[in-house]
């Protein structure tokens, strides 16, 4: 089974606060986030999280979850998958933004299962034609491309130059993400629309 990597270490500038600790439903964004991935069989879950983010290290301690530091989140998301790169040890990792707090254990279990029969390296979910996250990518795929990582090339980079696999999914609510106040308001009513807690 993969293992899962919520990345974490970005600043939150645009939402004013850190979105992994945002609440969502009767807990919060990262517990919802990690029970899905945990229910879907992938272990361990970790969080890529700043040096000095000592909240979100505790959050995920407390609820059981690897956390990976990322001494350099300046460097952007690349930097978070580098990082993830190189502390990885399952055959399969998932990568993913820790701010989708409406994807289901359904959709990530489809995503899981998907894996055993995947000839290629990458495997992406699709919805209406569009890549979405979370991204799951073959270990050692991603570790010939660790230098390029680390020099700051984007993941998506890296993704366009391979014929990686894909699943349709029709949901698109489910890859909700936000980055704004509003965005988030916005992901807390449809929640509250479907039914989550």
């Amino acid at each position: 089974m993969p293992e899962a990597f919520l990345l974490a270490a970005g600043a939150s500038r645009r939402m004013g606060a850190p979105k992994p600790l945002m609440p969502f439903g009767n807990s919060t964004v990262l517990a919802t986030m990690a029970r899905a991935f945990l229910a879907a069989g992938c272990r361990p879950v970790s969080v890529v999280h700043r040096l000095e983010d000592l909240p979100l290290l505790e959050a995920a301690r407390a609820l059981g979850l690897r956390a990976v530091v990322n001494a350099d989140p300046s460097a952007g998301m690349s930097s978070s998958v580098a990082v993830a790169t190189e502390t990885a040890g399952a055959e399969w990792l998932a990568l993913c933004p820790c701010d989708m707090p409406l994807l289901t254990t359904g959709t990530l279990s489809r995503l899981t299962e998907a894996l055993g029969g995947c000839e290629g390296d990458v495997l992406q979910p699709v919805v209406a034609g569009r890549r979405k996250h979370p991204v799951f990518v073959r270990r050692a795929w991603l570790r010939e491309r660790a230098d390029r990582l680390r020099g700051g090339t984007p993941l998506r980079e890296l993704l366009s130059e391979t014929e990686g696999a894909s699943l349709e999914f029709l949901d698109c609510a489910e890859f909700f993400d936000f980055d704004t106040p509003e965005e988030y308001e916005a992901l807390v009513r449809l929640a509250r629309e479907r039914g989550v807690e």
